[in-house]
């Protein structure tokens, strides 16, 4: 499925973006249903009562199998096979809104100073093995045409070796508050940050150790994506692992 041009790539940035994973019609459908359905209008950020949140949506979309299925295929390529994922393989399924985040102030590219940099986790603290079992991958499905500047997703590429690297140095644990910004003083390593944008019907993968946060959105417009989250059954293997995800924290942590 994937070159090892592509993988090579994703072991490098953390970052795979997919064209026309699904049906753009669909996703489309999705976002319009949802919002009449809550009294809302995708086009006005006004008609939302709030800036950043989470919207169920209308109808439940089919398992990413069969709803996505070239994101379901690469996300198992990149985990080394569907037999290594746990059951039910993916977790999440509502709409992640950014409607007008920070919207009363002028949008600003991203830098190590914008403090939204995180991780996405469901645990206390990351272990660096034992987070296969807790998000192995990130999964964005992209539900309408995300035009610059207007609430896309921040993304720090070289940012997978500075947090393997940080986790991997304390066993013990790293703490995670859950809140949206608690690793955003190891941006301060990184030099490369970008907006991401997308269009209806992509999807974009990430590796579970890559910086990301939101964005400010003072475009009127609210921007809707799924954020899915892979589960593996079982740990990181970290000595013979051979999926790309795993090779990307070898490469990082080999002189440690």
């Amino acid at each position: 499925m994937l070159t090892a041009g592509q993988i090579e790539d994703f072991i490098k940035t953390g970052m795979l973006h997919l064209s026309r994973a699904f049906d753009r019609s669909v996703a489309h459908d999705m976002v319009q249903q949802s919002c009449r359905h809550a009294g809302l209008a995708n086009d006005n950020a006004d008609s939302f009562d709030f800036d950043y949140g989470t919207l169920e949506p209308m109808v439940q979309p089919l398992p990413l199998a069969d709803f996505a299925p070239l994101a379901w295929e690469c996300t198992c390529e990149l985990l080394g096979g569907a037999d290594r994922l746990a059951d039910p393989p993916i977790r999440g399924g509502d709409f992640v809104v950014n409607a007008s985040f920070g919207g009363d102030r002028p949008w600003c590219p991203p830098t190590a100073d914008f403090r939204v940099w995180h991780i996405d986790s469901h645990v206390g603290s990351h272990r660096i093995r034992e987070t296969a079992r807790d998000v192995a991958l990130v999964v964005i499905l992209h539900f309408h045409d995300e035009e610059p500047q207007s609430g896309g997703t921040f993304v720090s590429p070289d940012s997978v070796r500075v947090v393997a690297r940080h986790i991997a140095a304390h066993p013990e644990g790293v703490p995670n508050d859950k809140s949206n910004d608690y690793l955003s003083f190891l941006a301060d390593q990184c030099d490369n940050f970008q907006e991401h944008c997308a269009q209806a019907g992509d999807a974009t993968i990430l590796h579970p150790f890559l910086l990301h946060g939101q964005s400010r959105n003072p475009s009127g417009r609210a921007r809707f994506i799924f954020n899915l989250q892979a589960v593996m059954s079982t740990d990181f293997d970290l000595e013979s692992g051979s999926s790309a995800v795993e090779q990307a924290i070898m490469r990082a942590i080999s002189d440690i």
